[in-house]
């Protein structure tokens, strides 16, 4: 099966978008388990939130592309 440029280019946003939640879930680990107080947690927490939802839309406009690849 040849892949056209849309689906190529889902591919490369699917996996960055992976890329970005799995850098999210490692940092969130890392918070976790750093000995912070509840207070500088949730503040790191929440500094990590955008970052997670931009991963999570890429990826999932990532499997959009594949998708309308796969139709098309």
């Amino acid at each position: 099966m040849n892949m056209g440029i849309p689906g190529l280019a889902g591919v490369v946003l699917t996996l960055a978008g992976l890329t970005g939640v799995g850098y999210s879930i490692r940092k969130l680990f890392v918070i976790r388990r750093s000995g912070m107080t509840d207070s500088e947690a949730r503040e790191s927490m929440l500094r990590l939130l955008p970052v997670n939802l931009a991963a999570l839309l890429v990826a999932v406009f990532g499997l959009m592309l594949i998708i309308v690849e796969l139709v098309l």
